[in-house]
């Protein structure tokens, strides 16, 4: 097993992150038994060397089809059937296999899907295909795992996302999708595995090696594998090293194929046009980024702008409301004439002149007052009410 994996990490330095070698190399129980220990909850606390033994058979290696076709899986084990998509091409599983729950021997209980991507943007959110995965997975089961008459029989799903190139703000991350139950009204019991039958992982990696902590050790371990700066030997030794510092790996290279990696080419000149592909990527999304965030700013300033006028609409509709109930009230309001009699002609006009009345004068000739005196109101008697800007005589 050692070897086959040494073998393989020479392989793999020739080739791109994402191909057909890396997920060959993924492929091995022991790597399978790591990534199993870390994200899948049915085993956890399980060591990697305790549950090899539980992995079925050898995983497939893109060999069963994604797409529904005229042709179901016909086994769990074994199976080799393909389908083609017209104007699309094959689509399959990169890594497919059957894992035994503990104490239950042979019965296959789960089935895992492990997907190696490295592009963690391909025009759509990764997550929805792994849903998708995890649900083809489920409905393929149809004829195989279980029948229409016994839906029970369904075979929980795993599909488990190893994402190589992650922006920045996703790296050093696990992510878990699954099926929880939510009651609305009412406590409805059920059997969690009767529902608990979905679950899509994402383990989102770095560029650089992630440091030496329990939570981030399948990080690092695939971060080691898959690292297309790292050359072969520098692989072999912080494998190694692993080895040593956690007891977790059982990795042994023997002398021979250390020589071998000698011939093998150095990876800059596959680092330097990754980096430049990584790098366009990003300039890609930074400018799908840009764009969005111009249109909600846009959207934004539409509706400040909407916002503005309406106040402004409304305030204006504020002062000429108040305007009218003010002159409103004015035309309305009256008052009670004070008494004027033996007063001034000058000081009667001031006194009525500023309660908002006109005044209109009648001459008439009296023994009781002498001239430019005023006698009395005409029709009117003093404590009356008028409206202001009425005229008085």
């Amino acid at each position: 097993m050692e070897t086959s994996i040494s073998h393989k990490i020479n392989i793999t330095a020739q080739k791109a992150a994402y191909d057909t070698y890396v997920k060959k190399l993924l492929s091995e129980k022991i790597i399978l038994a790591h990534i199993l220990a870390s994200v899948v909850t049915e085993f956890s606390g399980m060591t990697p060397e305790e549950i090899i033994p539980l992995i079925e058979g050898q995983p497939d290696i893109e060999n069963i089809s994604v797409i529904p076709g005229e042709t179901n899986m016909p086994s769990i084990i074994g199976n080799n059937t393909e389908d083609i998509v017209p104007n699309e091409g094959k689509v399959t599983f990169d890594i497919r296999f059957s894992v035994r729950i503990p104490g239950q021997n042979g019965t296959v209980k789960i089935i895992i899907d492990i997907e190696a991507q490295k592009k963690f943007y391909p025009g759509y959110d990764l997550v929805t295909r792994g849903i998708f995965y995890a649900a083809r997975l489920l409905s393929s089961q149809l004829g195989t795992e279980f029948t229409l008459s016994a839906y029970n029989n369904i075979k929980k799903v795993y599909s488990i996302w190893i994402c190589i190139d992650c922006p920045k703000y996703a790296v050093n991350t696990i992510t878990r999708y699954h099926i929880t139950q939510e009651n609305l009204a009412g406590c409805f019991p059920k059997d969690k595995a009767r529902y608990d039958l979905l679950e899509t992982i994402m383990i989102c990696l770095s560029d650089d090696i992630a440091p030496k902590t329990e939570s981030l050790h399948i990080h690092r371990l695939l971060g080691i594998l898959l690292s297309p700066a790292l050359k072969v030997n520098d692989k072999k030794t912080a494998l190694s090293e692993e080895r040593k510092d956690e007891k977790r790996l059982v990795y042994k290279y023997p002398e021979n194929d250390l020589e071998e990696t000698k011939a093998l080419p150095t990876l800059d000149k596959m680092k330097a046009k990754e980096t430049r592909e990584s790098r366009h990527d990003e300039v890609v999304e930074e400018e799908e980024e840009e764009v969005k965030k111009k249109k909600k700013g846009g959207k934004k300033l539409k509706v400040a702008v909407i916002v503005s006028i309406v106040t402004c609409i409304l305030v204006l509709i504020g002062v000429l409301l108040t305007a009218y109930f003010m002159v409103t009230k004015s035309r309305n309001a009256t008052v009670a004439l004070p008494s004027i009699t033996g007063k001034s002609k000058e000081v009667v006009e001031q006194k009525l002149t500023s309660m908002g009345l006109v005044i209109e004068y009648e001459e008439k000739t009296s023994d009781d007052y002498a001239e430019g005196f005023v006698i009395d109101y005409k029709d009117l008697n003093v404590n009356s009410k008028v409206k202001k800007g009425s005229t008085v005589t």
